[in-house]
């Protein structure tokens, strides 16, 4: 699998358009971390027999779903937005835009995670 941590600060007035994930993919999973009331927008929606559903998504939770169902995210207006995404390596995470990331940065980001549990 392939692990990624997405992080997208708003606002972006773009939204991720509706899609299946690409034909090598089984599935995908993504681990909320941080909570919503931190953004607005970037809601993940599915299409699903014909209905719209926007999935709530509490710090923690995690959402999985198969490769052939649509869905998108709608467009981030304030806060940042931090997923964790684990997908089937062929399937990738729209690597245009992927940054490789310093473990100097993930031991930040981890202290900053730490510091706010203690605010």
């Amino acid at each position: 699998p392939y692990v990624a941590l997405r992080m997208t600060t708003g606002p972006t007035n773009a939204c991720v358009n509706f899609h299946c994930d690409g034909p090598c993919a089984t599935h995908t999973t993504q681990i909320a971390l941080n909570d919503p009331t931190e953004y607005d927008g970037g809601r993940l929606c599915f299409f699903v027999h014909d209905k719209l559903h926007v999935q709530e998504r509490p710090k923690g939770s995690v959402v999985e779903h198969p490769s052939q169902v649509l869905h998108g995210v709608t467009a981030l207006t304030r806060g940042t937005r931090r997923s964790l995404f684990v997908v089937d390596r062929m399937n990738g995470l729209g690597e245009g835009g992927v940054v490789e990331v310093k473990m100097a940065q993930i031991d930040h980001f981890i202290a900053q995670q730490a510091e706010r549990r203690f605010l």
